[in-house]
Formats: structure tokens, C-alpha cells, sequence
């Protein structure tokens, strides 16, 4: 899971690397419970991260936190913040930022997936 922003410079920034994940693993033809699902929650309208999401040629998932209650459960306080669960839905790696941060999110979430 991503939280994140369309105004969040650094939010967007992880996006492509998401985007080329989720593609990756659609090319190699995997089924659903061989994949990381990629989900980006946001609280801005659901018209600008539809807009977001049709500009980025999206092959993940893009949800509406629309009254934060997503964010609050997870205690998101900075943005972007990157979640890997395990199969039982159990946070299993969590850091806020991108970069080399979002490089660890997605070794996190394969090492889990070969589990």
C-alpha cells in the first residue's frame, strides 16, 4: 500500500517504478496469489485520482480514503508511506519517503511474496 497525494512531488516520483512493477508481473502472465497487488490510497477527490491515474496509463490500483479513515487506522502522519503486508494482511515493512525507500518497500514485498 502507498499513501500518498496528486499535489506530493515525492508520492508521485514512486509511481513509475509501481507502474512498471505491476506491468512486469502482468507480462509474465502470474496469477493473482503469485503478484504483490499494489494499492495507492489517497484523500484527494475521486475525479482528480481518476485524472491522475488515466495520465499515468495506471496498471495498479488507486483508492479514495475519501474521510481519512484508511489513513487513521494505519496512523499515516507523512506521506509518501509505503506499507508491505504479509498474505494474512499483517504489516510486515513500513518507511515514509521515496527513492531508495521505495527500492526496500518492493524488496520487502517480493521477499514476503517467495514465502
Amino acid at each position: 500500500m502507498e499513501f500518498w497525494a496528486t499535489w506530493c512531488p515525492a508520492c508521485r516520483s514512486t509511481h513509475p517504478a509501481l507502474n512498471a512493477l505491476a506491468e512486469r508481473q502482468q507480462n509474465e502472465g502470474k496469477k493473482p496469489n503469485d503478484t504483490i497487488a499494489i494499492i495507492a490510497i489517497s484523500d484527494d477527490s475521486r475525479e482528480d485520482i481518476e485524472a491522475y491515474a488515466k495520465a499515468l496509463n495506471a496498471k495498479f490500483a488507486f483508492l479514495q480514503d475519501r474521510d481519512q479513515a484508511v489513513s487513521t487506522s494505519w496512523m499515516v502522519s507523512a506521506i509518501p508511506q509505503l506499507v508491505v503486508l504479509d498474505r494474512q494482511g499483517k504489516a510486515v515493512f513500513a518507511t515514509v519517503g521515496a527513492g531508495e525507500y521505495l527500492d526496500q518497500a518492493i524488496a520487502a514485498a517480493e521477499k514476503e511474496l517467495k514465502k
